[in-house]
């Protein structure tokens, strides 16, 4: 994983024997699958899904692999971004 940007926790680190896949976005976006490239992040994800929603999200959840974690958008903001794994599922709340 890059060291820029904002590290997953342990329990949700990348995850190699996963098949490569695209990027799936939950919630109100124009384009909920999002082609995976090496250096995708969640943010950059979020910005090519076009989210759609009339507010705009507050928090992000990321789940990988069976695991999730919860990243608020300030924190996000904030913190730095975070790297995006073939298969991960983005949920906007």
């Amino acid at each position: 994983m890059p060291s820029a940007g904002r590290e997953l926790p342990p329990e949700i680190s990348p995850n190699s024997s996963l098949p490569a896949a695209g990027i799936t976005v939950v919630g109100a976006v124009q384009n909920s699958r999002i082609t995976w490239t090496s250096g995708l992040t969640l943010a950059q994800a979020i910005i090519q899904a076009d989210y759609r929603g009339t507010a705009d999200p507050t928090e992000m959840i990321l789940v990988r692999g069976g695991q999730s974690a919860v990243f608020p958008l300030r924190d996000l903001l904030q913190n730095g971004d975070v790297p995006l794994e073939p298969g991960d599922q983005i949920i906007l709340c």
